[in-house]
């Protein structure tokens, strides 16, 4: 299933129509943060980067819990610690590449 890309808003979550199917929104400037919309209308959001090759995937919480603002600051966050957390070892996954890179 493609991601669709789109630069999040709080209007622009709301109002984001509700399909047969799940789908995954990615932020245009934190691509690292993931926006899923169940067919139940079930909205969340999502943490998803790569790390030693490995795909990591984090919930962060629901819309109408968080503002896409908080999801922003807690998707940076993540980013951030799993950055901090793997800086030092050796990145023999991701053929050469940083030990962490956003999906």
């Amino acid at each position: 299933m493609p991601e669709l890309t789109r630069s999040f808003t709080d209007q622009l979550v709301s109002n984001l129509p509700v399909k047969k199917h799940i789908q995954i929104y990615t932020d245009r400037h934190h691509s690292h943060l993931k926006l899923q919309v169940r067919p139940s209308g079930r909205k969340s959001y999502y943490f998803r980067a790569k790390c030693n090759g490995k795909d990591i995937k984090r919930k962060l919480g629901e819309v109408g819990q968080l503002t896409v603002s908080m999801a922003k600051v807690l998707a940076d966050k993540t980013l951030r610690e799993l950055r901090h957390n793997n800086h030092e070892r050796p990145h023999q996954a991701n053929g050469g590449k940083p030990p962490l890179m956003a999906a």
